[in-house]
């Protein structure tokens, strides 16, 4: 057994370098903290998110939320949800269509039979900024001759947060 005398100075000098270090790593990181309670850390990670799915559909258009949502008011674009069937049944943009990327993947057929009339808008949405399955939609519309696709890259959630119309499946 390790006497009490060598025991305890370890245990002083260890829970002072503890304090030590966090003390210094609160003050080197004051600003990121700052940033994450007011919630500006969120935002610029969302802003980060956006831009590098952009990034990653250089030849796809993108679609502001304000913009989509005119479109949507003016029925000038129809809606296409490429998240799982079970996010769509939970909730999607009203009088959208369900048109999950793996269905899409597994049968190329499909999109002929959701969307027959290739020369509308199309504004794809997934689950917001970090997820390209709309992108990946895109991509696939493209090649299947569908010239009018754009990405809503805040996704549903974007949308939702907006307050713009949602609905369940029915």
């Amino acid at each position: 057994m390790i006497p009490h005398k060598i025991i305890f100075p370890i245990m002083k000098g260890s829970l002072l370098i503890v304090i030590i270090g966090s003390i210094l790593g609160g003050f080197l990181n004051l600003g990121l903290i700052k940033a994450s309670i007011n919630g500006e850390l969120l935002e610029k990670i969302k802003q980060k998110q956006l831009a590098d799915l952009k990034n990653k559909a250089l030849q796809i258009p993108f679609v502001e939320l304000k913009e989509a949502k005119r479109l949507f008011d003016e029925k000038a674009a129809i809606f296409l949800d490429s998240r799982s069937k079970e996010d769509y049944r939970d909730s999607h943009i009203k009088e959208a269509l369900a048109l999950p990327l793996i269905s899409l993947v597994q049968d190329r057929t499909l999109a002929g039979r959701i969307i027959p009339d290739k020369n509308r808008l199309y504004i794809i949405y997934c689950s917001g900024e970090g997820c390209d399955l709309s992108v990946e939609l895109a991509k696939e519309l493209i090649a299947l001759d569908y010239p009018n696709v754009r990405v809503l890259g805040e996704g549903y959630p974007g949308w939702a947060e907006a307050k713009y119309p949602v609905e369940p499946s029915r």
